[in-house]
């Protein structure tokens, strides 16, 4: 007899358990804050850097057909 109070009194504290986590998980959301904007001024601003590349030297090669992988997520 004592073993099934055993059982019955570790199911309910297991389900007593996962039910507070997933509580506490709906109560906690992210903190929203107003954003702050900063101005560069025009004197510290530098063009970019444009580098040339000579296209023919690129290896050109043809596209296959693609593969498709299908997952599960868990």
């Amino acid at each position: 007899m004592q073993r099934y109070l055993y059982i019955i009194f570790a199911i309910v504290i297991s389900a007593c358990h996962s039910n507070r986590q997933e509580d506490a998980h709906h109560h906690i959301q992210p903190k929203v804050v107003e954003a702050k904007g900063y101005v560069v001024p025009n004197d510290s601003i530098q063009p970019p850097v444009v580098i040339k590349i000579d296209e023919s030297k690129l290896k050109r090669f043809e596209a296959t057909a693609s593969k498709v992988i299908f997952y599960q997520e868990l």
